[in-house]
């Protein structure tokens, strides 16, 4: 078998099909959002979800996770992972845009810093401007270094901070778990 072959496909159904399977797994089939309801039957015409349910769950998760949809709040552990990036390598992001073939090359650096380009077209760092906590920094920067976060006060005070977001997910965790088994 080769790597990343797709071993089981899904029925191939219509989207009115897919609707119906949906609706029936679901308790409140009026609380689906049309977009939604579109990247869900994506994901499951794409074998990226095996079931409409589990396709549905999915979109609703990316749709709420992108990042100027709205949802602020952090997340930690592996909630909303979209991609884990290996240390050393060289990773192409694309954008989902339907005039432009751009995106972002990122890449994991040894230090536990990242390199980040933008590139256009070729993936190549392509000049862009660059803002720092809202300031231009650059108006043809090429390649941009993030380094490694400074160490807090003490470890104790890092712990802490960590729990809180560890807590406050677990929190929305247990509530979505209780509102479904209602």
């Amino acid at each position: 078998m080769r790597l990343f072959e797709i071993t089981s496909k899904n029925t191939p159904m219509s989207r009115s099909e897919f609707g119906k399977a949906l609706r029936s797994s679901m308790r409140n089939f009026r609380d689906v959002e049309p977009d939604v309801f579109q990247k869900a039957y994506e994901l499951y015409l794409k074998n990226v979800a095996m079931t409409p349910a589990e396709s549905y769950e999915m979109a609703k998760n990316h749709m709420d996770n992108m990042a100027f949809e709205g949802k602020e709040e952090p997340t930690s552990g592996d909630r909303n992972i979209a991609l884990y990036l290996p240390r050393g390598d060289m990773k192409v992001l694309k954008a989902e845009d339907k005039d432009y073939d751009r995106g972002l090359l990122v890449k994991l650096l040894d230090d536990g810093g990242y390199d980040m380009a933008y590139w256009y077209e070729k993936h190549v760092p392509f000049e862009v401007e660059v803002l720092v906590d809202g300031k231009s920094v650059s108006k043809d920067a090429k390649i941009v270094t993030m380094k490694f976060h400074p160490e807090l006060a003490s470890v104790e005070n890092k712990g802490v901070k960590f729990k809180m977001y560890d807590i406050e997910a677990d929190m929305e965790d247990l509530k979505d778990k209780i509102d479904r088994a209602k």
